[in-house]
């Protein structure tokens, strides 16, 4: 689990509890302790043996639970998955932004919203345009009416955000946030990150606080400050 964690980029991990044969609530707790930021929500059946794994789970953050046959009917376990806890900075991010993000239509807010749930599969403007079903020239315009910096800006800045609160996590390497983002390489990624926030991905693992992270990512995707470039290549359909 661990191994196949540090390579790809997962929103939720689904375990069944109950089955210590393959593998034991301290193995479970483990792993959480190592991607605090990847919630792990017990999927298991009503019995004595996974209500007792259950509460040794509860007090580690694992205290979401669906139980099999009872509330795992598709839309509600589809629900429960949307529903799921996010990391704790991606709303903070959300919520300094938000005076700007409320002056989009809804449905580019949607696509921004959709943006900072999975950056992983946004590389560049064009991305985010099609998330929002409006084509780039018309993404600009609505970005600098709300007051927001140039649309790669935002996608920059979502993208950092998520590898910051990937190398929070112990058991993730400067490379597996790399991998699992698409930077084209490790030295790249720690430009961006250093020009972005003034801390390179070994500075960022040993900041006692989120508040500078925070602070200058909202301020590169809400004014576009100087001195601050990103590397995203332009998008031909942008010109």
């Amino acid at each position: 689990m661990t191994e196949v964690a540090r390579q790809k980029a997962f929103d939720v991990v689904l375990i069944d509890p109950s089955m210590s044969a393959l593998i034991s609530v301290a193995e479970i707790i483990r792993f959480r302790r190592s991607f605090p930021s990847l919630p792990v929500i017990p999927y298991t059946s009503m019995s004595a043996s996974a209500m007792r794994a259950i509460a040794e789970l509860a007090p580690h953050g694992i205290s979401r639970v669906i139980l099999h046959r009872v509330d795992d009917s598709p839309q509600r376990l589809l629900d429960m998955l949307r529903a799921r806890p996010t990391d704790a900075l991606t709303p903070r991010v959300l919520q300094l932004l938000d005076p700007e993000l409320s002056r989009l239509t809804q449905r580019v807010r949607a696509g921004v919203l959709r943006l900072f749930d999975e950056p992983q599969a946004f590389y560049g403007v064009s991305d985010l345009a099609r998330a929002a079903g409006v084509n780039p020239r018309t993404l600009y315009r609505q970005f600098e009416t709300a007051g927001l910096a140039p649309a790669r800006r935002m996608v920059l800045g979502a993208r950092l955000l998520r590898a910051y609160v990937w190398l929070r996590d112990p058991a993730n390497s400067a490379q597996d946030v790399v991998r699992k983002l698409g930077f084209s390489s490790r030295q790249q990624f720690g430009r961006q990150l250093t020009r972005a926030t003034g801390a390179s991905p070994r500075v960022v693992r040993s900041l006692s606080s989120d508040d500078l992270i925070v602070e200058r990512l909202v301020a590169l995707m809400r004014d576009s400050p100087e001195g601050v470039q990103d590397e995203t290549p332009d998008d031909p359909s942008e010109n």
